[in-house]
Order: C-alpha cells, then sequence, then structure tokens
C-alpha cells in the first residue's frame, strides 16, 4: 500500500504480523516470534514431551513409545509392555503359582495354590492336602485299635498308637484275651493249684484252669485227702484206715474190725495211734511232733515218698500183724 505522503516521498505500511520486529518479507515464520524458536511450548498432543518451537514456525514435542508397541505411553495400557501380549502366557518366578499370565494391570501374575486352604502354598505345604496347622493336635483315625490319636507330618493324617497289651499281634480292643497271647489258648499250663491237672490256658477266663480231682466226690481233692477214696475221711485214715469205720468199743485205740489185709495211710497224723493189717501197709503220712504211732504188718510196710516224721515223734514199725 505504498502511496506518496505529503513530504514528497513514496512510503508504504511497515508488515511485520507477528510484532517481531522483522518485516513480514525478511521473517522467517511470519506469525511467531523468531525469538522463540528453541523455546519450549504446548503441541497439545499427550503423546509427546519436551515440545519445543521449530525454526519451521510450528511447536514439536518427542513422540513417547517406552514398549515400542506403536502406542504413546499416554494411551498405553501398559506403558512398560507390549499391549498384545496381555493374556497370554508368562513366568512370574513364583512357585506358588500356576497358569501365569500378563495381565491387565501389567503384571505377570499366575493362581495361587492352597489346596487345603491353610495360607501355605502347595509348593512349600508340608501336607498339601491337609491343614497344616493341626499337626500334633488329637483326632479320630475311626480305628479301635488305636489310641492317642494325633495328625502327624510324617502321613499328613491322623494317625493312633496300636494297643497290644500283650504282644500277640491282635489289638486289645479284638483280642479275645488282651492280657494273654491268644495263641497260648488251649495250651498246657500250671495254675500253681495241686488240686488240678490237666492245667491248660481257657479262652473263656483268659487263665490257666485245671480239672479239680476229687475221686470220691468229698469236696476235698485227692492231692490233700488223707483218703482220696473214701469220701467219709479226708483229714485222717481213723484208725480202722481208709474205706472202713472206726470202731473201737473197748477204747483200746485199735480199731475192732477184723484184721485187713491191706491198710494205707496218708495226711497228717498228730495223735497217738496204732496201725495194723493182716499183710501190708502203705503211707506217705506226716507224723507229727509230740505223738507215739505204731505201724504193724504181717509181711510188708512200705513209707512212700512224702512221708515224714517230725522231731520229738515217737514212731515204730513191726512185721507182726494183727494181735486184736
Amino acid at each position: 500500500n505504498d502511496v506518496y505522503t505529503t513530504n514528497c516521498l513514496c512510503e508504504g505500511t511497515f508488515q511485520d504480523t507477528d510484532a517481531d520486529a522483522i518485516c513480514d518479507a525478511d521473517d522467517s515464520c511470519p506469525n511467531l516470534d523468531n525469538a522463540l524458536i528453541g523455546t519450549s511450548c504446548d503441541d497439545n498432543d499427550p503423546c509427546t514431551l519436551n515440545d519445543t518451537w521449530l525454526s519451521n514456525c510450528n511447536c514439536v514435542g518427542t513422540f513417547t513409545d517406552s514398549d515400542s508397541d506403536g502406542v504413546c505411553d499416554a494411551n498405553d495400557q501398559c506403558a512398560g509392555l507390549y499391549d498384545g501380549l496381555i493374556g497370554q502366557p508368562c513366568n512370574d518366578n513364583n512357585i506358588c503359582t500356576t497358569g501365569d499370565k500378563w495381565q491387565a494391570d501389567c503384571s505377570c501374575a499366575g493362581t495361587f495354590n492352597d489346596a487345603d486352604m491353610d495360607t501355605v502354598c502347595d509348593a512349600n505345604d508340608v501336607c498339601p492336602n491337609f491343614d497344616d496347622r493341626l499337626i500334633g493336635s488329637s483326632c479320630d483315625d475311626g480305628d479301635l485299635c488305636t489310641t492317642n490319636d494325633v495328625y502327624t507330618a510324617a502321613g499328613c493324617g491322623c494317625v493312633g498308637t496300636l494297643q497290644d497289651s500283650d504282644g500277640d499281634g491282635v489289638c486289645d480292643n479284638d483280642d479275645q484275651c488282651p492280657g494273654l497271647d491268644d495263641g497260648l489258648i488251649g495250651s498246657p499250663c500250671d495254675d500253681g493249684n495241686a488240686c488240678t491237672t490237666g492245667d491248660q490256658y481257657v479262652g473263656s477266663s483268659c487263665l490257666c484252669e485245671g480239672i479239680v480231682i476229687d475221686t470220691d466226690g468229698d469236696g476235698v481233692c485227692d492231692a490233700v485227702d488223707a483218703c482220696p477214696n473214701d469220701p467219709n475221711k479226708t483229714s485222717t485214715v481213723g484208725i480202722c484206715g481208709c474205706g472202713n469205720v472206726d470202731l473201737d468199743n473197748n477204747n483200746d485205740g485199735l480199731c475192732d474190725t477184723d484184721c485187713i489185709d491191706h491198710l494205707s495211710i496218708g495226711a497228717v497224723v498228730s495223735t497217738n495211734s496204732t496201725y495194723e493189717a493182716r499183710l501190708t501197709i502203705t503211707s506217705d503220712a506226716l507224723i507229727t511232733s509230740g505223738s507215739t504211732n505204731n505201724y504193724s504188718a504181717g509181711q510188708m510196710i512200705t513209707l512212700e515218698p512224702g512221708f515224714e516224721v517230725n522231731g520229738g515223734t515217737t514212731f515204730h514199725a513191726y512185721i507182726l500183724g494183727c494181735d486184736n
């Protein structure tokens, strides 16, 4: 818009759109103050950083894409991870997890495995299918043969102590005789009772028992019966011997009956007595102190094992037979 002015000069209007004192014709950036070139600015792009005015008159920043996945960090779900990996397998380096995958929060994570829900993962769990906190506490193993049942780490279960008091391999609960080896039932033993014979272990009582021998049925066993075959005499053979009724009508201490051929004398003799037989006398008696005893037989007197005469006792044996 040059025109002649009143001072006789041809003059125009100075064009400096950006008011940077550089006319638009000479200005590399007519619409930008050239002094701003190289200074920071804002290109209004969230995907850039370090925005700067350039010599091309534009505000330009550096595109940021840390994981080089083509998505700028500002818009990237996982700025440090290629978003295409989300949902893909990975390894979180945790032995307690399985099925590790890249997660939406940009982490690699798996499923925590704790089958027994005791807060200890299966990989580190002493008993993966059993709550480790129960180890050492009481329980019931359902076995009637055991007592003091407790949860153990060794077997990861409830285990008790087998009760077998007699060590016969049969637990007390199932044992016919818990205090006796069942294998002994029916086998010989000694019940310590002189009155019995055929002693053996009995299953019904679990004891060693024998059969009481009482030949004459007088309630006194043969072992202590003075006359085992005479139910009328138990403690002494009497003056007339076993099997004979004692008769002494003249009170001479001698049996009044006809003299018998054979006389057997047993048990304890504690009174003054005279025993006679036509032929033989056999005796296993104990003759106690202070008494006087006479045996008289026509042929033989036999003193059997067990026969004993205490000190202070008078004993005579005669081969004379009967004199009454």
